[in-house]
């Protein structure tokens, strides 16, 4: 219904679409819930390529910092959910490549 809307209202819009993280198990800390990868896929479906485009994967990006134990800095999550200030950094860069790519 959103991008039923958008597409009303801005026929010239373009509309990026980024996954869910999942988020760190508090019962097994340095683990991490992915529930979100049906989700993800249903997400990833709305996207035509042209007018509502994927973001691809974040969390690829986010464990790429992870250390040895698969931990990553603290930095990266704030609350084991949500991204932290470097978690916005590689989100921003991850959205400028997009903006590149697509949206010329």
């Amino acid at each position: 219904m959103i991008l039923d809307l958008i597409r009303r209202r801005h026929p010239e819009a373009k509309t990026v679409l980024f996954p869910l993280l999942p988020k760190t198990d508090a019962k097994h800390p340095g683990t991490f819930i992915t529930l979100h990868g049906k989700y993800n896929a249903l997400i990833k479906d709305l996207a035509d390529g042209k007018d509502v485009v994927w973001a691809g994967e974040l969390w690829d990006r986010f464990i790429e910092t992870a250390d040895a134990e698969g931990k990553l800095p603290k930095g990266m999550l704030c609350d084991g959910c949500h991204p932290g200030p470097d978690g916005y950094r590689v989100w921003g860069e991850i959205l400028k490549e997009c903006l590149q790519r697509y949206c010329r």
